[in-house]
């Protein structure tokens, strides 16, 4: 029965060691690189650059002959969240590698 008992605790404290292991690790790895992400990052220039040019409308004045009064702004709202999706998917800039010498 001592024998038993003595599995049963060594038992308790290897699963506690690698419940301990498998938790302190990062759940996920580190994002790779797609392919796509040079796609996403082009999507999310043209969003800025939409963004801008509404800007530029919007302190201007100008956009009062292609907007009303509430529209710009949602206008405006829609393309923050399209920019902050898109910056999302795209992920963070890729590093310039070293120029070769």
């Amino acid at each position: 029965m001592r024998i038993f008992i003595a599995r049963i605790k060594k038992g308790l404290k290897n699963a506690e060691i690698a419940a301990q292991r498998a938790f302190s690790a990062p759940f996920m790895s580190a994002r790779q690189q797609s392919p796509y992400d040079t796609i996403a990052r082009k999507w999310l220039a043209l969003a800025e650059r939409r963004r801008a040019h509404l800007i530029e409308l919007r302190d201007s004045g100008r956009w009062k002959r292609y907007y009303g009064k509430g529209d710009l702004a949602d206008e405006l709202l829609v393309l923050e969240r399209a920019c902050r999706r898109l910056a999302e998917v795209a992920g963070p800039e890729p590093e310039p590698e070293a120029a070769a010498a």
